[in-house]
């Protein structure tokens, strides 16, 4: 793990701020791992990674702050209050200032502040401007005018920038003229106000919403979106859980595999090469674009190693990469043993048959696959109980994240024919540091992927949960792109039709559906942890919910847990 350098500003540099010397983390009331590390004032990095109860979906680099990225040092000690106050609006110096926030922010919250308020800083070192006081509405306006445009690495315009961005934006600049009795280094004119008496909600040109803009995915998208996804849950992932048993296996977790204390290279690599002849098991073969890198770099197209997957062999030794300083010293040996036993995709070659999505026979569940391709086989069958998940409980992000691997309930008999499936998590949007813990009532799919899911996850690299992070573009353009491929052709599946998709389009095609049944809306309500029926409202058009009365839509709130399973018809 990286270990961070936390410098500290000169106390003599700058006249002495009254948050010198004191603990962040104290001050702001947030409990801190006994071996994590404590930040304090001075400190010009921040590091809140030992912090307990911070969400999982928050990536690391968002839990640190650095203040070095500020060009001029004095508005790095401002920067640093600006910071501390909206951490800890109780503390005596920020309780005395008449326009202060009284309500604590979090770390994501104000780490995204400090990304504002650099950039901010910086433009204005850009234009000569070394004193806040100099400041005026048109530096304010161009800035504003500068973010209004989303830019490359290179400058060149891509697309206009959100409203909520340039909110964010606004509210920044403006803040900073909330605490200038409190900066100890700087501060606007204190008759300056930027944009004088309006607020950031209008100059962004923010829209009031009338309802959830987020749009629900229709049911050409959703119907064989979820289908793929379960049939790669139901039908592949057995196999697809042996073949990770079978990569496992591949990689020897012995003793002395990260010392000195393990075998040379030499031999190791060696004795892997002598059991490919041994047990006449062909080598692996290189991915197409590994063999286009080699010629790049002026492999003879003749020799009998260009298409050996070279670390797929190394693997085999319990090492992570295969070095080709080795191969000079490999090459005669390893050239006999190609000759000898040849090269073959080495996962999947007598794959097991399963039955086609679309009902029209069996067929081998995988074709041969070499060491990456079985990889990506583990990685896409997450990614289906992400999808599958995501759809079926409505689950936020944030709530995905908590799932442990023991979240399934043991299912309850409620008579006959009906039984309770229940998967235990956490509450984190809106809810204090740590989340709330809660139940969910679901169907049998969703608990069976979380079963396999479970059954997937790298418990050492999620820390015991069911995903190890919440990245959700990508892997799904990879789901898109296998689906809608050749391989998803010859599994039988429909293909997805490419528009854009998120786990929040997932949960709102979810609520609406819920929501439009009969008493749906109060269901919708409790099943997707809205703190008010009001909230719920917002995922569907009041107008068109249907109204049957209170008695009806709290009985339809009580149906069996099982009663999720009509709101979609999964495989027609």
């Amino acid at each position: 793990m990286t270990t961070l350098h936390h410098p500290t500003t000169p106390s003599a540099a700058f006249p002495h701020s009254v948050f010198g010397g004191e603990d962040v983390c104290a001050a702001a009331g947030l409990p801190v791992h006994g071996a994590g590390p404590h930040p304090h004032f001075d400190d010009a990095v921040w590091d809140f990674t030992g912090v307990i109860g911070l969400p999982r979906y928050l990536a690391r680099y968002a839990r640190i702050l650095f203040f070095t990225e500020i060009l001029n040092p004095q508005w790095r000690e401002l920067a640093k209050e600006f910071i501390f106050a909206r951490l800890a609006p109780d503390h005596r110096a920020v309780r005395e200032l008449a326009h202060a926030y009284r309500t604590p922010v979090l770390i994501a919250t104000v780490h995204g502040r400090l990304t504002v308020l650099t950039g901010w800083l910086n433009w204005l070192t850009e234009q000569g401007v070394d004193n806040l006081g100099e400041v005026t509405q048109q530096h304010c306006a161009a800035y504003l005018e500068l973010r209004k445009k989303v830019r490359d690495k290179h400058g060149v315009v891509i697309r206009d920038s959100s409203p909520g961005y340039r909110m964010d934006v606004v509210a920044v600049v403006q803040e900073l003229g909330y605490y200038k009795e409190l900066f100890s280094v700087d501060g606007y004119v204190p008759t300056f106000r930027p944009w004088g008496r309006r607020t950031a909600y209008s100059v962004a040109g923010m829209v009031r919403r009338t309802g959830n803009t987020t749009p629900p995915l229709s049911n050409d998208v959703f119907q064989p979106l979820v289908a793929a996804a379960l049939y790669v849950v139901e039908m592949l992932a057995p196999h697809v859980m042996e073949l990770q048993q079978q990569l496992q296996e591949m990689v020897p977790n012995r003793p002395g595999r990260n010392n000195r204390a393990r075998p040379d290279w030499r031999v190791e690599v060696a004795q892997a090469i002598d059991r490919h002849m041994q047990e006449g098991d062909p080598f692996d073969v290189a991915l197409d674009h590994v063999v286009a890198e080699r010629l790049a770099d002026g492999w003879d197209p003749d020799d009998p190693l260009l298409r050996v997957n070279l670390i797929s062999l190394a693997h085999e030794t319990g090492r992570r990469a295969f070095h080709y300083t080795w191969l000079p010293t490999l090459r005669g040996h390893l050239e006999k043993a190609v000759r000898e036993v040849g090269l073959s995709k080495r996962w999947g070659r007598t794959a097991a048959l399963v039955e086609r999505a679309d009902g029209r026979g069996g067929i081998p569940w995988t074709l041969p696959m070499n060491t990456t391709e079985a990889r990506l086989q583990l990685s896409r069958a997450r990614t289906a109980c992400l999808i599958a998940l995501a759809a079926l409980t409505g689950m936020r992000k944030s709530e995905l994240a908590e799932l442990t691997h023991d979240c399934r309930l043991p299912p309850e008999q409620l008579g006959e024919g009906r039984v309770r499936y229940r998967l235990k998590g956490k509450v984190i949007k809106g809810r204090k540091l740590g989340g709330e813990h809660d139940q969910w009532v679901t169907i049998k799919q969703a608990y069976d992927t979380a079963g396999v899911a479970a059954s997937l996850a790298d418990l050492v690299k999620s820390d015991g949960h069911l995903f190890k992070s919440l990245s959700f573009f990508t892997p799904y353009e990879w789901f898109l792109t296998w689906v809608n491929g050749p391989e998803g052709r010859r599994l039988g599946l429909a293909p997805i039709p490419e528009v854009p998709v998120s786990l929040r389009m997932l949960r709102r095609t979810l609520a609406v559906e819920m929501a439009h049944r009969p008493g749906g809306l109060l269901a919708a309500k409790i099943h997707l942890k809205h703190i008010s029926v009001v909230t719920t409202e917002g995922y569907a058009d009041p107008r068109e919910l249907h109204q049957t009365g209170e008695k009806s839509q709290v009985a339809c709130s009580r149906r069996e847990p099982d009663g999720l399973r009509h709101y979609y018809d999964l495989t027609s």
